[in-house]
């Protein structure tokens, strides 16, 4: 089966945190502990209170169908791997939505809808190296070690014409990952690829700090279809079903660039 649609890059699961879990609802701990101090010989150590969170991430229902006539099956030995590829090709597009911009209801929250720290750039409808550097520049160095840029093509096609004092930012070795500023960059298809005013077009931050979490197993099963007197057609459909959630962890971690509006 050769696939016609436009399909996507989605990069979220090779550079996010991606856990499982057995139940409904996912529940961690998070905590902001207090500061490490000098002090005087004898004298007493500080009172320390450690700032526990638990963020929850509840599993959305998600499903795939794709009817077939029994003939297709009994002709095509090799249709079973051919529905598995149109069926992940699915998964990534309708992922790369939902983890991007998921509203937290019946669907994941998503990264844009939780990571509200936006940085604008300087004028309207405009995307500059300037602009690019204050994006870095505003992320707290504690989250700079693991950080990556996250865009659409064209947005990172752009970046590729940038230069600093006369020497480009972007850097590609083949084989490996473009590199902006010696920070990896990755493609999402997901992402604005204009540059007008209250567009979201590039991201930045520590993708250990967004979370996948997926429900173990995912249900595959083939299901008769009946006409309008209930009665065999001679088709069957393949329904797939399965359930995962997503979340910023921290807000700190991550920054947007947000184009200037009038």
């Amino acid at each position: 089966i050769i696939p016609t649609s436009s399909g996507t890059i989605n990069p979220f699961r090779q550079i996010s945190r991606v856990e499982t879990t057995t139940t409904d609802t996912w529940k961690g701990v998070t905590g902001e502990g207090p500061k490490a101090r000098y002090r005087a010989e004898g004298t007493e150590a500080d009172e320390g209170e450690v700032k526990l969170a638990q963020p929850e991430i509840k599993m959305e229902s998600a499903d795939w169908w794709e009817p077939a006539a029994y003939e297709l099956g009994q002709d095509w030995s090799g249709l079973e791997p051919q529905l598995a590829g149109m069926l992940q090709r699915a998964k990534d597009e309708l992922e790369a939505d939902a983890f991007l911009t998921g509203t937290g209801e019946d669907e994941p929250y998503g990264l844009l809808t939780d990571a509200t720290e936006t940085v604008e750039t300087a004028a309207k409808d405009l995307f500059t190296v300037e602009d690019l550097e204050a994006l870095e520049d505003d992320l707290p160095d504690g989250f700079l070690a693991n950080a990556s840029f996250l865009g659409h093509r064209l947005t990172l096609k752009r970046v590729r014409g940038f230069t600093v004092e006369g020497a480009p930012i972007w850097v590609k070795v083949p084989g490996e990952l473009p590199e902006i500023n010696g920070l990896p960059a990755h493609e999402l298809s997901s992402m604005a690829a204009t540059v007008k005013g209250g567009d979201l077009i590039l991201a930045f931050g520590d993708f250990n700090y967004f979370l996948i979490v997926d429900r173990l197993g995912m249900s595959i099963r083939f299901a008769e279809q009946f006409g309008e007197n209930r009665l065999p057609t001679g088709q069957m459909g393949v329904l797939a079903l399965w359930r995962n959630g997503s979340k910023v962890l921290s807000k700190k971690a991550f920054r947007v660039l947000k184009v200037k509006a009038a």
